[in-house]
């Protein structure tokens, strides 16, 4: 695993197989970078003085200040007085004690993937503010794990970087399960991953095919992966800062070949656990400048550095011995595991450059975890190492000025034919080493890659299926959303220069950074958000005299049925017969009740109640009459024929009480099978809020699922009203007594009236204010009930306060109508009787 032996070390080679299992086991095990952990303290105090307002002392560790959000902690309340909105990671009460809001219009949550290296990481976080506090979409992180938690409200300041490289799986669950909070426990799944590399092109390209990713979304950044020496190691050898000064076909100035110069210069670092069996006498036992005592646990034992505790080694093994392998001693070269971007063997191969990774990979590659450390042990040994990094990256940030600063390597100059002819990630990953060579053609340098965002494949049309007043601004926001390679060097100097801890220093410096930069990340916000919910107010002036009107009405209905009453012995209120008065009243009154009921803020009760009001009201208003109307008709048509005809009371209730019957049917089964009830409409107006986005209002109506119901009870009055009219044409020129057209005529002309304004009403409700709408319907209710009490009922009221009017008008009605029937009778010679 190391190219051999360390000369100095010959000594131990025949340490026991059973140590060198272990070790070669050891090493084998991934190690990433630890997570942050948050300060020790006794009190808010010394929270507040590390960290900032905000930050409580719980259970002896400092706590996250920014768990309600970024932007109120950073700017201060009278800035920035909004909190973050909730996400699925809260505790079921956080809305309720402060910590955050719940999504006002209740987008859904958008999850978004973290990956293990910071440059992604940064972004992840940048993403999750502008989403929950500049959008109002709740967002979380995913890691890949239960066990790491990287989402920047956690109330623990956790820092743990991301499972995997590329988590293609949690795309596809993701695809799968749209609401990432679906999906089965300890799966991934993620709607976004803010940064891939073109390394990832054969992969990108197969999950595109598969179909559970968009086309990729440029992210901003521009990557460049580079061979890296430090400084003062360019310093000492410049001619290492080129392919002319690595290969080993070039001419030197010395003569010396440089293979041998890399093969020298560049050693093999070794663990912790390695250098104390294989450098030291006592297993590390004793300290010395290297290591302070022994690994005590397996993860210590695969470390490469462990500041203040072990410094790292580096020694030349047999790989690097030129003398007894001139032909195939190679130098030392750290390079990333095959999931990454690297192209290192190829190069290497094609380009002649001598030199190798040795790491615990199965491709001799290193984890970043791994990576780091040896890249710390060269610095606090200042031993030359030949690294294999990129940029945009907060490691490269961390050393800038210094001598440690890392120096790029130019190698063979890239060309699309070199691009297109890179080795895939299967060939990288391959467990056939030829298949990690590759071709010549794809051996050149890394051309600067402009980094792609992928996004799972259905969440636009998940968020693009809602209504435009409901649309959540995520995808906008995560496609559009870019940052820059000296944005994020920006947030990675900022991070650096902090020293309190890895996990506050972070967040501390993303937060800075996105107040520092608000107007920026504004842009990426669509034009209409945020948004901000106005409700139709339900207590306006009208909303009030409505009602009011309404129990008006209710009363005057009252007084007439008291009237009706009081003079129910009068001829002209029995010519009306009145139980049939009595059943119109009964009709108006709940009419009128309806008007008062479509003027309270709707509810299900209210809409079902309403309906059934108004629709019986219209029934025992009319069906009455017209079936009183008609008997009438028939009476005086068959007096024509002098046919004897008897009237059966019993029967004209049962005619009007099957009727009304059938229309309650109706309502019951409409009430069981489709109620209306409260539906809300959210409209997108055009006028601005308070917080740079427009007010959505949201009105409230009652309506079924299906218009058929309200269309039927539209038809079921129309029949109504032409039946009336019908009867009442036919009625004009029966007894005056009993003549009703003249006022029949005027209650069904008025009702018609009103119920067209009721259908338009109704179907243009959608351009009204919900509370103008149901005040104006209630409104003309009310109006209608008035009209048809002043014609029809308060004439018979007059008349019968003065019935003489009455008993003059009725004789000169029965003189005329028998004048009229002496004129038009038949002779009795003609074998029948005359008319009277």
């Amino acid at each position: 695993m190391f190219g051999g032996i360390p000369r100095e070390a010959k000594r131990k080679k025949n340490a026991s197989n059973c140590v060198s299992l272990l070790r070669i086991t050891l090493l084998l095990i991934i190690s990433l970078r630890p997570a942050g952990a948050s300060l020790e303290c006794k009190d808010d105090d010394v929270c507040i003085e590390k960290y900032r307002v905000g930050s409580k002392c719980v259970r002896g560790l400092c706590s996250n200040p920014f768990v309600s959000g970024c932007l109120q902690r950073y700017l201060g309340k009278d800035e920035y007085p909004d909190v973050r909105v909730c996400n699925s990671e809260d505790p079921p009460n956080a809305a309720d004690t402060g910590i955050c809001v719940e999504s006002p219009f209740g987008y859904n949550e958008i999850r978004i993937l973290s990956a293990n290296w910071e440059s992604s990481m940064f972004s992840a976080w940048i993403m999750q503010i502008v989403l929950s506090e500049l959008a109002g979409v709740p967002s979380t992180i995913e890691s890949g794990s239960s066990t790491r938690n990287f989402n920047f409200y956690d109330p623990e300041n956790s820092f743990s970087y991301g499972t995997m490289t590329y988590d293609y799986d949690a795309l596809r669950t993701a695809s799968t399960y749209p609401d990432c909070r679906d999906a089965p426990s300890g799966v991934s799944c993620a709607h976004v991953l803010p940064e891939v590399w073109n390394g990832q092109n054969h992969a990108v390209q197969d999950a595109e095919r598969e179909g559970f990713i968009e086309s990729e979304v440029s992210n901003g950044a521009v990557g460049k992966l580079s061979w890296y020496v430090l400084k003062f190691t360019a310093e000492k050898d410049p001619t290492l800062l080129s392919i002319f000064g690595l290969t080993d076909m070039a001419k030197t100035f010395n003569g010396k070949s440089n293979r041998r110069k890399l093969a020298e210069t560049f050693k093999r670092p070794f663990t912790w656990k390695d250098y104390c069996e294989m450098f030291t006498a006592d297993n590390c036992t004793t300290a010395d400048e290297v290591a302070e005592r022994a690994p005590e646990t397996p993860s210590e034992s695969a470390k490469y550095f462990v500041r203040d505790v072990f410094n790292g080694k580096f020694n030349a093994t047999d790989e690097n011995d030129c003398d007894a392998n001139p032909t195939t001693c190679t130098g030392h070269i750290v390079t990333s595991t095959c999931e990454w971007s690297t192209w290192v063997i190829p190069q290497a191969h094609y380009l002649n450059i001598t030199v190798k990774s040795n790491g615990p990979g199965s491709t001799g590659s290193y984890t970043y975890g791994q990576q780091i450390e040896v890249l710390e042990a060269a610095v606090a040994t200042q031993s030359d190492i030949l690294f294999y990094w990129w940029t945009p990256d907060y490691t490269l940030q961390s050393y800038m000025a210094t001598k440690n600063e890392l120096q790029k390597i130019n190698l063979a100059n890239p060309t699309q034919k070199c691009m297109d002819s890179r080795i895939s990630v299967e060939q990288r990953c391959s467990k056939d080493p030829s298949d990690w060579i590759g071709k010549m053609e794809g051996s050149c340098d890394a051309a600067p890659y402009a980094l792609q965002k992928l996004i799972a494949s259905n969440l636009r049309e998940k968020i693009y299926n809602v209504d435009e007043a409901l649309r959540s601004p995520g995808y906008d926001v995560i496609t559009s959303i870019e940052i820059s390679n000296l944005q994020l060097e920006q947030i990675f100097e900022i991070w650096n220069s902090r020293s309190t801890d890895m996990s506050s220093d972070a967040r501390e410096a993303v937060c800075m950074w996105v107040a520092e930069n608000l107007d920026s990340l504004e842009s990426f916000i669509p034009r209409t958000y945020p948004r901000s919910m106005r409700f139709s107010p339900h207590d306006q002036v009208y909303i009030y005299v409505a009602m009011g009107l309404g129990g008006i009405v209710m009363i005057l209905v009252v007084l007439n049925w008291v009237l009706i009453s009081l003079y129910r012995e009068e001829k002209v209120i029995k010519y009306a017969q009145p139980m049939i008065l009595y059943m119109f009243l009964s009709g108006l009154m709940l009419v009128s009740a309806g008007a008062v009921v479509y003027a309270i803020n709707p509810s299900k009760p209210s809409c079902i109640i309403r309906q059934w009001l108004v629709t019986l009201g219209y029934s025992l208003g009319l069906v009455p009459l017209i079936v009183k109307v008609a008997s009438i008709n028939k009476v005086f048509q068959c007096s024509k024929k002098l046919k004897l005809v008897k009237v059966n009371r019993n029967n004209l209730y049962k005619t009007i009480g099957g009727v009304v019957g059938i229309v309650a049917v109706f309502l019951i089964v409409w009430t069981a099978r489709d109620p209306p009830t409260r539906h809300e409409e959210q409209i997108l107006t055009d006028e601005d809020n308070l917080i740079g986005g427009v007010y959505v209002d949201t009105s409230y109506s009652c309506a079924s699922n299906s218009k058929i119901w309200m269309i039927s009870i539209c038809l079921y009055n129309m029949i109504l009203l032409i039946c009336a009219t019908v009867l009442a044409f036919q009625s004009r020129n029966i007894r005056q007594d009993f003549n009703e057209s003249s006022k029949l005529a005027f209650v069904v002309y008025a009702q018609f009236i009103f119920f067209v304004l009721r259908v338009l009403i109704f179907f243009f409700s959608s351009y009204l204010v919900d509370s103008v709408s149901a005040a104006m319907s209630s409104i003309i209710l009310s109006l209608d009930v008035i009209v048809t009490l002043c014609v029809y009922f308060v004439p018979k009221i007059i008349v019968a306060r003065k019935p003489e009017n009455f008993e003059s008008n009725s004789v000169i009605t029965r003189h005329s109508v028998l004048h009229n029937n002496r004129k038009y009778s038949i002779t009795p010679k003609e074998g029948r009787t005359q008319g009277l």
